[in-house]
């Protein structure tokens, strides 16, 4: 699964760029900062997704879409340009109470809000005026498109925000492009080995037992394989070793007339014990190795999914679509203009240990972008900087040479014991890497570390006048003049 996975890593690499997001945002000050906030209160705060978070500055939200309509309960938070909330609460009210914070953020809101509709802290868009309320104890919002939030300090979980005039806190529009661009490599990816698809009148059933700890690729014809079947089972998946798989909906044969495809099957995921993963309220930071791709003809879908009833496990990613959802999800949703009309349950994604909301990706030794620091261990001889940011395979170039009293520098070499000397014309980097200096006892005089011959002196004796018996020196010996006629 290396070389599926590495076909992903030009797409991925746009969309972690958001390794962090860094803008001015100013605190009202009702309480103190919560989730990934480093900063006081009137300073630049600094919301940081995992360097290798697949889904980039979606990480973090339960629902991500450009327009948010919620018409009940919602088990997660949001990042949406405009909510509407048709809701009497939503957000996840035990975030804060289990050690596990999360953040909502609304560019703008109609309707009203107020402690007991969302129970996240919350970032404000920079149209939004702040009104003091309640003398002193919360606040009021007023949003461009005429919402009222009233948010009184004694009761609200979280925290308020709103961003700076000058830079969005997340470009959700640009963010979906990324994510369309992602949806397309995605659905290019060939059917993975391993995996049995078995079926019957009710049933149809995607077992990866076989390569249960992999990232796996499956493609599903909405028009062949859900006519028939009233529910969809994914099993054997092994979640704490990285197991996953990336379902490609092709929605070719089931759309209609307006371009909207309906799907009303409970779609269902078991881990390797058989146990359902996942449906109802839950403490955040529960994996979810499931990820349906909307696609039409081989790209991502930009259409209307429409789903009348039972549940669905596993997010729902269609970055360039819309979503009727009538059926509870448990996972997360990424789409354009998504209306939410049955309660909906946060699970993070998880894909190869690359966990949206929390985890890390392992490096792959074989990444070409990995860098690497060379350092150079003198052996007693005088400091050598290091060269660092050394991309995998390269040369380096030879440092100037170090020095050391009563020794001459023979060269570098790979291994303390000074038997493998290091090439800077041929040899490359593949990790990090420490150099040892080899040294050589003089052969010149310590006193004397330039000696040349000297030049003898000569005598000019027509410019020498002496008396018989007279003394002289010549180059340090003393002599006596005998004068001769």
């Amino acid at each position: 699964m290396k070389e599926r996975r590495s076909v992903l890593k030009s797409a991925i690499a746009c969309i972690s760029a958001f390794a962090v997001l860094s803008t001015a945002l100013v605190s009202t000050g009702i309480m103190s900062n919560p989730f990934k906030v480093s900063a006081e209160d009137s300073k630049p705060i600094v919301l940081e997704p995992e360097e290798n978070a697949l889904l980039g500055a979606a990480t973090h939200f339960h629902i991500f879409a450009e327009q948010v309509t919620v018409n009940t309960h919602i088990h997660g938070n949001i990042a949406t340009n405009m909510l509407i909330p048709n809701a009497k609460n939503f957000g996840v009210e035990n975030d804060k109470l289990n050690g596990y914070e999360s953040i909502s953020y609304f560019k703008d809101f109609q309707g009203t809000l107020n402690e007991k509709t969302i129970a996240t802290s919350t970032i404000f868009g920079s149209g939004f005026t702040v009104d003091s309320h309640n003398n002193g104890n919360g606040v009021i919002i007023n949003s461009p498109s005429g919402g009222i939030g009233t948010f009184n300090d004694s009761s609200y979980l979280g925290t308020i925000y709103y961003e700076d005039s000058t830079v969005p806190f997340i470009d959700i529009e640009a963010e979906l492009d990324k994510l369309t661009a992602l949806s397309n490599e995605i659905a290019e990816q060939p059917d993975s080995s391993g995996i049995v698809i078995t079926g019957d009148h009710n049933t149809l059933t995607i077992d990866c037992s076989a390569v249960a700890d992999e990232v796996n690729y499956i493609t599903l014809e909405a028009g062949v394989d859900f006519t028939s079947m009233t529910v969809l089972h994914i099993k054997g998946l092994d979640i704490e070793n990285g197991g996953a798989l990336y379902v490609n909906i092709d929605v070719s044969g089931v759309v209609d007339e307006n371009d909207k495809a309906t799907f009303e099957k409970e779609w269902i995921v078991y881990d390797t014990d058989g146990e359902n993963i996942g449906n109802g309220e839950h403490e955040l930071g529960k994996a979810m190795p499931v990820i349906y791709n909307f696609v039409k003809d081989g790209k991502a879908f930009e259409g209307t999914i429409f789903t009348p009833g039972c549940y669905q496990i596993g997010t729902f990613f269609g970055p360039s679509a819309n979503f009727d959802l009538n059926s509870g999800v448990n996972g997360s949703i990424i789409g354009r203009d998504v209306i939410i009309n049955m309660e909906t349950h946060r699970y993070d994604v998880q894909v190869g240990n690359a966990t949206i909301g929390g985890g890390e990706t392992p490096t792959d030794p074989t990444d070409p972008d990995e860098k690497y620091t060379v350092t150079f261990n003198p052996k007693g001889g005088s400091a050598v900087n290091p060269i660092t940011d050394v991309e995998e395979g390269s040369t380096i170039t030879a440092p100037t040479a170090p020095t050391k009293p009563g020794y001459d520098f023979v060269g570098w070499y790979k291994d303390d014991n000074l038997t493998n000397e290091w090439n800077f014309e041929t040899d490359t980097v593949s990790g990090d890497t420490t150099l040892y200096a080899k040294w050589e006892e003089s052969t010149t005089d310590p006193t004397d570390p330039d000696p040349t011959e000297k030049e003898k002196p000569t005598l000019d004796v027509d410019n020498i006048t002496v008396k018989d018996g007279d003394s002289i020196v010549i180059d340090g010996t003393a002599l006596t003049a005998t004068v001769t006629k």
